[in-house]
């Protein structure tokens, strides 16, 4: 049975892989597809967890895009620190799947 519980790693996930697809997006345009996620480390789960994410580009090869996002919390006596990063990589689609995807 699926559980209807809210999946804190979850979030933190959609939350990184959606800010690194914008800013994918300002690179390859609308028409891009996440290829990968090569790398994804949460470091702190957090139901509460309203930090800032931000986005980096990495590489482009070859019509990819690799962009690194980070979660980065604040705490009140610890200060700034990483909560969670991943890396991935957008494709452009081809003209042949773009009329696939809304």
């Amino acid at each position: 049975m699926l559980s209807n519980t809210h999946d804190p790693g979850r979030a933190i996930f959609d939350r990184l892989a959606n800010a690194a697809a914008i800013k994918a997006g300002d690179l390859l345009g609308r028409d891009l597809t996440l290829s990968r996620c090569e790398i994804l480390e949460i470091r702190a789960v957090d139901p509460g967890c309203e930090g800032q994410v931000e986005t980096w580009f990495g590489r482009t090869v070859s019509g990819q895009t690799e962009v690194i996002a980070f979660l980065i919390l604040d705490h009140a006596v610890r200060g700034q620190r990483m909560a969670a990063h991943g890396r991935f990589t957008f494709t452009i689609l081809p003209p042949s799947q773009r009329d696939l995807c809304p």
